[in-house]
């Protein structure tokens, strides 16, 4: 309901992010990501930032993780995610990045 003070709209489209880093374990996994930020809109991920965070959980079978990050738009933008992967013998994995986000908004409301 656009008339009520908590709506934000909404918006579709894609984000691609590249960088360079470090991770503590590699493995693979599907995950589902939930964003927040203080305007709670797509563009905040946007820029160049630093990301940090991790995930862990049984063998890495099923994880669950959040990360941070700071960039020139958002301080901070806060991820959480849930995924399942590929075995591992650590069940942890931990990293950190430097980033550069864009957003590719293909309709907004």
């Amino acid at each position: 309901d656009s008339t009520q003070p908590w709506y934000k709209g909404w918006s579709f489209g894609k984000y691609t992010t590249t960088g360079v880093g470090a991770y503590t374990n590699a493995g693979g996994s599907v995950e589902l990501n939930i964003g927040t930020s203080p305007n709670d809109h797509i563009n905040d991920i946007g820029g160049a930032g630093v990301t940090t965070g991790g995930s862990g959980g049984p063998w890495r079978l099923v994880s669950a993780g959040s990360e941070v990050t700071f960039s020139s738009t958002a301080r901070p933008l806060q991820n959480f995610s849930l995924g399942i992967g590929t075995p591992s013998l650590i069940p942890f994995e931990t990293h950190a990045f430097r980033t550069d986000t864009n957003v590719h908004v293909f309709w907004e409301n």
